[in-house]
């Protein structure tokens, strides 16, 4: 989120807020819920698994998440 940091770093009178920092904030929060981390992010393939030169995904070896 480099660039949204980037450009929309003050407050904005029309989002009522700074939309940089919400956005950071639903991104930890949806890495939270889904148990992943930045470099879970950096690390997913660019392109479709099993399209050429793209290796199948391999599961992650966390346990289930909770159902609320």
């Amino acid at each position: 989120m480099p660039w949204v940091s980037q450009w929309h770093h003050t407050y904005d009178p029309e989002w009522e807020s700074v939309p940089a920092d919400d956005c950071g904030a639903y991104l930890n929060r949806q890495l939270s819920r889904h148990r992943l981390t930045d470099e879970d992010l950096t690390a997913w393939p660019r392109r479709r698994p099993g399209a050429a030169g793209v290796p199948p995904r391999r599961p992650l070896n966390r346990p289930p998440l909770d159902e609320d």
